[in-house]
């Protein structure tokens, strides 16, 4: 795994989701944090990289003769079929999950901006390679990236204000999650 880690540019990601944030939070010494061993959170996220990237490109890979994939690897280790591989590989991903989990919840020097960089890249992981490798074959997912942009999840803020003590409400004063949706599907924000 240490290779596995090492070759899935985890850290190099990482430090590109830095670029860009205020100088007091990317700091030096936030970058070194990416480099620390052990570091759990960056660890965890790059392990999900690399073993879903594994499971989800291993045939293709197997057709292009490319080199051993995590799942190669553990087959030959542990004698054990493709299927079960993959389920043993899912559980190091479900495993790193908890680990990011674990490192969200404890207190830390390092900004919470930064720490949710790092989860959000291990999300955007998941999104690309949960069925197929969205990485490979960009055009798989380019409907779902693009409604993102085009097809936003409206919000109002001004909802609650019209609503308030009427009987939409559920007596807690909380809307129903019927009418919140029949509510802000009529008032778009622009």
């Amino acid at each position: 795994m240490k290779n596995a880690l090492v070759t899935s540019t985890g850290p190099v990601h990482i430090t590109s989701c830095f670029m860009g944030l205020e100088a007091d939070v990317a700091s030096t010494e936030a970058f070194e944090w990416i480099l620390t061993k052990p570091n759990k959170m960056v660890d965890a996220s790059s392990a999900i990289g690399r073993l879903i990237d594994d499971v989800m490109c291993h045939d293709e890979e197997q057709e292009r003769g490319h080199v051993a994939t995590g799942l190669d690897c553990y087959m030959k280790q542990h004698g054990v079929s493709k299927q079960e591989a993959i389920v043993e590989l899912y559980k190091m991903i479900e495993n790193a999950w908890m680990d990011i989990n674990e490192e969200m919840l404890k207190p830390t020097a390092i900004s919470m901006k930064l720490l949710i960089r790092v989860l959000k890249l291990s999300r955007i992981l998941d999104v690309v390679y949960k069925y197929v490798d969205g990485y490979t074959h960009p055009e798989i997912i380019k409907d779902h990236v693009i409604s993102l942009f085009e097809d936003p999840i409206p919000i109002n803020k001004h909802n609650n204000k019209d609503i308030k003590g009427s009987s939409r409400e559920n007596g807690h004063g909380m809307q129903h999650p019927k009418v919140r949706a029949v509510i802000n599907a009529d008032y778009q924000i622009p």
